[in-house]
């Protein structure tokens, strides 16, 4: 990270290199307070919490929103199971975000037993797939009949 901004910086890259001597500062304000006050003081927490912290949580409300989109762009939900589907995806997602699970702690218990219970046979039938294809890989590999990988160790690679 260091590099990258100090490059940023000595190229002087327009509209960038503000930016960069910015996050350098915070870098060198985080080493220091931790060098100086321990990273158990309250004052580090703090630092830490609002200039790593923050980034970190809308990075985490983009990503569910992404997750949240992609679902339901792929099921679209046209029919009732799928409807079903989405909106139990959503409340899993709503669940694990903190502010959600303050406000509404009922969907802790339900998240958790959607993912404990309810996607466990979706997960054994991955995990057979999984096991019947490293089977049927290692078979080949034996009979040499999988021409990717033995091309390749034959290349030295």
């Amino acid at each position: 990270m260091v590099e990258f901004h100090y490059k940023v910086v000595a190229n002087r890259k327009k509209g960038e290199w503000q930016y960069s001597v910015f996050s350098l500062a915070l870098l060198a304000l985080t080493i220091g307070i931790a060098i100086v006050l321990s990273t158990d003081s309250d004052i580090y927490q703090n630092v830490w919490f609002y200039f790593n912290g923050w980034p970190y949580l809308a990075a985490l409300a983009i990503s569910g929103l992404y997750q949240i989109s992609a679902s339901f762009r792929a099921m679209r939900a046209k029919s009732t199971e799928s409807t079903i589907v989405l909106i139990l995806t959503f409340i899993v997602v709503l669940a694990q975000m903190p502010l959600a699970s303050l406000y509404l702690p009922q969907l802790g218990p339900i998240s958790d037993w959607l993912l404990k219970y309810a996607s466990s046979g979706a997960l054994a039938g991955i995990t057979i797939g999984i096991g019947v294809g490293a089977v049927v890989l290692g078979y080949r590999l034996l009979l040499g009949k999988e021409k990717t990988l033995t091309i390749e160790a034959e290349k030295g690679g």
